[in-house]
């Protein structure tokens, strides 16, 4: 808990209200292999968290869609290969995006709280039906002069006709005929930075957008693992990972704008116990105990920067203990 006095410190007989600016919580989670894992304090934990049901679910509700979000679907793309016929052209599975519901996929591989880069912005302005809304996407993606453009082919005669992403072409920005732009280089990082905004905080922004599944999912980019020092020792915990993990919760546009919860920290506060998580073990090679038991070590770690040194000093006094030392 952080805490800040509105004046200068009073006397312990006449103490001043204070505001309590922030509050936050720090997690020491015991996590039981089942079996002995191998890993060295030092090491670090890769965690697969999953985005917030809340976001999930209102990024699904502005899908133009017309299929049961729990029903599972595979993702395609059309693909070219040189044979001895010539080029041909088939559509097989997508290389990262594996066969489940939409709803699973936003869920759990898809990462919908990054903020958008610019490209992503200007895919999502060619589906804004609101020319001032197309503007402003086009405005804030305008940070280079050439753009990856997707190019999505449908029957117009068939309205029931799902969007199928066929081909990707270079196309100048100046050849989009979207009318006048500001160009305004730094537009882009001022938005991002002030508002941090993530995949439905844009949508929200920008009410027109009503982006198709297709286009989502083979746009967004994957949802990465977090990283967390190990914080306990094999020969203490055999079985076992501890992790300490600071709850990052904040507050965008200089702490007025809306609450932000940190992915994995928030997931990992949220799971029940008792039930599986996803990880796996990274080394961590520069970063370990020396070789010689009898060398002295400094841990210098400020709030969960203690995390890898309390699997040092674990390890150190286990094996001082098996070794009859101190």
């Amino acid at each position: 808990m952080t805490w800040r006095e509105e004046t200068t410190l009073q006397r312990k007989e006449h103490p001043k209200p204070s505001r309590i600016l922030s509050c936050r919580s720090t997690l020491q989670l015991e996590l039981d292999a089942g079996q002995e894992i191998q890993y060295q304090p030092g090491d670090h934990v890769g965690v697969f968290p999953c985005n917030r049901k809340e976001i999930v679910d209102g990024v699904l509700s502005r899908l133009t869609i017309r299929v049961d979000l729990d029903v599972p679907v595979q993702v395609q793309v059309l693909k070219a290969n040189n044979t001895s016929n010539g080029v041909v052209k088939t559509w097989e599975p997508h290389d990262t995006v594996p066969s489940c519901s939409l709803r699973t996929l936003l869920t759990w591989f898809l990462d919908i709280t990054t903020p958008l880069a610019p490209i992503q912005l200007e895919n999502l302005a060619s589906v804004a039906t609101d020319p001032e809304e197309q503007r402003r996407l086009l405005q804030l993606a305008t940070v280079s002069l050439w753009r990856v453009k997707v190019v999505v082919v449908f029957d117009i005669n068939d309205k029931d006709s799902d969007f199928c992403i066929r081909d990707l072409l270079f196309e100048k920005i100046s050849n989009i005929r979207c009318g006048p732009m500001l160009q305004n280089p730094s537009a882009y990082e001022e938005w991002r930075n002030w508002k941090f905004p993530h995949l439905l905080e844009v949508l929200t922004e920008f009410p027109s957008v009503r982006p198709t599944a297709s286009l989502l999912v083979t746009h967004l980019n994957p949802l990465q693992p977090r990283f967390y020092s190990i914080s306990s020792s094999p020969e203490v915990h055999p079985g076992q990972i501890h992790l300490t993990v600071a709850v990052v919760n904040y507050k965008t546009q200089g702490g007025k704008g809306p609450t932000h919860y940190g992915v994995c920290s928030n997931f990992l506060q949220d799971f029940p116990p008792g039930q599986n998580i996803h990880l796996f073990v990274r080394s961590a090679h520069n970063f370990s105990l020396p070789l010689s038991r009898n060398l002295p070590v400094i841990m210098v770690g400020p709030g969960t920067g203690i995390a890898p040194f309390r699997g040092f000093w674990q390890h150190k006094m286990a094996l001082a203990q098996a070794s009859g030392g101190t």
